[in-house]
């Protein structure tokens, strides 16, 4: 399985928080399984740790780059194909990563991993 995680899924995975559910863990922990992470992610991480809305042990570059090799994680571009699926998307999600995540998914053919209720209602395969 090919999957992507949503932002606050990896960092609930990364900070070992109690909201990363252990079904999700298990499926992140199946070797045949491949995570990724959309560069729209490590985008937003970096912008609200700047803005100080969110707090991390470390620097958000030496963070995710730890925890992806770690975890085997690819971080993904975002290509102009992904931009241009943006608008094959209604507007039930106002976020503008989540909605770039969303694209990512749906033009790589990914499984979304996301506990927001807004993403999974768009045409791509969640959990």
């Amino acid at each position: 399985m090919r999957y992507i995680l949503d932002t606050c899924t990896f960092l609930w995975r990364v900070l070992d928080d109690a909201r990363f559910l252990p079904e999700v863990k298990a499926i992140c922990l199946n070797p045949s399984a491949r995570a990724h992470l959309s560069a729209a992610s490590v985008w937003k991480i970096v912008i609200k740790f700047q803005l100080r809305k969110l707090q991390l042990p470390v620097s958000p570059d030496v963070l995710i780059h730890k925890e992806c090799k770690r975890r085997n994680i690819q971080i993904l571009p975002i290509s102009e194909s992904i931009i241009y699926n943006l608008l094959t998307l209604n507007w039930q999600h106002k976020d503008p990563f989540d909605r770039l995540i969303v694209a990512q998914a749906k033009t790589d053919d990914l499984t979304l991993i996301t506990p927001d209720h807004a993403m999974q209602l768009y045409p791509v395969s969640t959990l």
